[in-house]
């Protein structure tokens, strides 16, 4: 919240929001120095009774001091920095000063602006943003109480040969001599005080000397002369006609809470305003400062939500998933079970079918007829076994596997027996049955499996298998 603060001729007035002021209150700090001030004015706001906030004043201290200047076409962080330099030089104070400038006129490009510098002494600024700071209270902006005249009855494009006005307006009991340009911006100010004690003639020469400065000084004749508020209205009417020196209309509306409305409207980043940047900006940085918190909350609140929201939903998954696991689980064990089911009724069918087809022509005798045509010559059969065997020929599948053994004899004493026991083996593989032989002579000799009455001279053995 803003807090509108003015200080004239020793009246404080604090006031709250920009246009629109409820009540205000007075003090009276005419007992106040630039060293007691400070403290007397943060006090003064602590009685009040307002908000923390931001702190806007205007003032007539004498330590705010105009200067008229010329300065190049810059922006406005140069254009301070040169007026800066300018003031200390200048030693309008025998300390560090800060500055805040008002335009003046209309910019011509290629030409010097003229400016009007407010020169008041960094130190006294310090003290009071340190005391209100300490209140709770951020100072961003002060300024000259004589700036709440700016632009009345100005006109919006100066013309060749306009001449400045000077305009007297009520002070909380002094009188404020402002010389304004033809556009209506301030070119000097002073404050003369206790007003209504002095005489038409102390008020009229205070004028001529106005009058004379700003001809002689500021290269502006002064054509006319206004009165804003009641008093300075009366006091103007009693000052005899001065030459060259007519009477304009009076500026409408304008009292001692003018100041205080004037500076409800004000911005901490206005160039008349003389605090340096790094008082004017601390409010609007610790603005920032929270928001920036607010919004690193608000992220982190939301991030936290976020978290949450995404372990309730993996949470859930898992759930969900657990139970699609149990069914599968389930499902699963009815599949087997149905496999099984399955392979014993195909083991039950393909045992069915052997059956079936051994009542009607064994396999043994099938296996013989064909067998038999395979035999060379050379060769006798004593022993032809055929045997199903039930280990192989159960599984998913169920296939009949026949185990065939086949010994014999040769012939003839002379004949060889491995030449004709291979081409028996190779008629039994082309043979329609595809028999595969596992173990026969010449081969499978030393194999302990076969009996030795069968590894002898002049006998044979061979030993397959026939899968269907």
């Amino acid at each position: 919240m803003a807090i509108c603060v003015t200080w004239i001729q020793g009246v404080l007035r604090i006031g709250s929001s920009g246009r629109f002021f409820g009540k205000t209150t007075a003090y009276d700090l005419s007992d106040q120095t630039r060293e007691t001030f400070p403290a007397a004015l943060a006090n003064a706001l602590r009685a009040a009774g307002v908000k923390a906030g931001e702190v806007f004043l205007a003032t007539d201290i004498s330590l705010i001091v105009p200067s008229p200047e010329e300065v190049p076409p810059a922006s406005v962080n140069v254009t301070r920095s040169l007026l800066l330099r300018r003031a200390d030089k200048g030693k309008l104070f025998a300390e560090t000063v800060t500055v805040g400038f008002t335009e003046v006129g209309t910019p011509v490009k290629g030409k010097p602006r003229r400016v009007l510098s407010h020169v008041v002494p960094l130190a006294w600024v310090e003290q009071i943003d340190k005391e209100l700071l300490g209140a709770g209270f951020f100072l961003s902006g002060l300024f000259s109480a004589s700036l709440a005249l700016t632009g009345s009855g100005g006109k919006s494009a100066e013309e060749v040969g306009d001449k400045a006005r000077l305009v007297l307006a009520d002070a909380e009991g002094g009188l404020l001599f402002v010389v304004l340009d033809p556009s209506g911006a301030p070119l000097f100010y002073r404050t003369l005080a206790s007003a209504s004690e002095r005489g038409a003639g102390e008020i009229g020469k205070e004028i001529r000397r106005l009058q004379l400065y700003a001809e002689q000084k500021l290269g502006r004749p002064v054509g006319s002369v206004s009165a804003a508020g009641g008093a300075a209205q009366g006091l103007l009417r009693s000052i005899p006609p001065m030459e060259n020196l007519a009477v304009g209309p009076p500026v409408q509306g304008f009292n001692d809470e003018s100041y205080l409305r004037w500076v409800g409207d004000t911005k901490a980043g206005q160039t008349d305003n003389v605090l340096p940047g790094k008082i004017s900006g601390r409010a609007g940085r610790e603005r920032m400062r929270k928001l920036f918190h607010m919004a690193l909350l608000v992220f982190l609140a939301c991030g936290v939500g976020w978290f949450s929201n995404r372990m309730i939903q993996r949470g859930n998954l898992v759930e969900k998933t657990r139970k699609l696991a149990e069914e599968r689980m389930g499902r699963t064990g009815q599949v087997d079970l149905a496999i099984r089911q399955q392979s014993r009724f195909r083991q039950q069918k393909e045992a069915a079918r052997i059956v079936e087809e051994e009542t009607v022509v064994p396999m043994a005798e099938l296996l013989f007829r064909d067998t038999a045509a395979c035999l060379p010559p050379e060769l006798r059969l004593t022993r032809f076994l055929v045997e199903l065997d039930e280990e192989k020929s159960k599984g998913g599948q169920a296939v009949a596997t026949y185990s065939i053994r086949m010994e014999g004899e040769i012939t003839r004493p002379n004949a060889e027996v491995k030449p004709a026991v291979e081409k028996l083996c190779e008629a039994l593989a082309k043979s329609p049955w595809k028999i595969q032989v596992m173990k026969r002579t010449g081969q499978s000799d030393k194999d302990p499996e076969v009996p030795d009455e069968l590894k002898s001279p002049g006998r044979f053995y061979v030993f397959a298998t026939k899968r269907e």
